[in-house]
């Protein structure tokens, strides 16, 4: 029941966010579908198993949350089975982790879902984000390229650099996934910060 009860959170908000006016066009847009896709993502159903809800839970939650799937990506990058199976978890955990990402960065603003605990706070869990999206790639190249991890690893921080990039066939579509990710990341990184900086200034 808790569950059920989670999930009829969802969509209320859901339906909160369709019939908003808060926010409009294509922000509006980008805020219905990420909260949506939100459904796909294991916060939520694990957050309504433990709670009977979707949101509003301790803030504690989202930072073991995190931490938890940095560590699977990085047993997924260091396990010693074949690693073409261990591709498809870390696009999906890599996928989410922007989903959730995107939903705290752009969904506090609305009146009904409620602020960010702090942006220092945010800060710190953006930096984790960061570093799942390494080691999610590092997964890529060393399954692409059947690399041991700390090359893959070290590949992919040459890319999130800017200062290299793996020259071996078969790496330039990853090469170009990781680089549109990381340019994602920033854009978000940089429009969530100026933001605050923006408000704070305001007050």
């Amino acid at each position: 029941m808790q569950y059920i009860g989670g999930l009829k959170e969802w969509w209320c908000i859901l339906g909160r966010i369709y019939s908003t006016i808060e926010v409009r066009g294509i922000e509006w847009l980008f805020d219905l579908v990420v909260f949506f896709l939100m459904i796909l993502t294991p916060s939520l159903p694990i957050q309504s198993l433990l709670w009977g809800r979707g949101l509003n839970v301790s803030a504690r939650f989202a930072e073991w949350y995190t931490a938890i799937i940095f560590v699977l990506m990085c047993l997924l990058l260091w396990s010693h089975f074949s690693l073409s199976p261990w591709a498809l978890p870390a696009g999906y955990l890599l996928a989410t982790t922007l989903i959730v990402l995107f939903n705290v960065t752009f969904l506090p603003k609305l009146s009904f879902i409620g602020p960010s605990v702090s942006p220092e706070r945010s800060l710190l869990l953006f930096i984790f984000n960061l570093a799942q999206t390494v080691v999610a790639f590092a997964v890529f190249y060393r399954w692409s390229l059947n690399k041991p991890p700390g090359v893959a690893l070290f590949k992919s921080l040459l890319v999130l650099g800017t200062v290299g990039y793996p020259t071996e066939e078969g790496a330039q579509l990853i090469v170009a996934l990781q680089i549109i990710t990381d340019i994602l990341l920033l854009a978000v990184f940089l429009a969530f910060f100026v933001g605050k900086l923006g408000s704070r200034k305001a007050e």
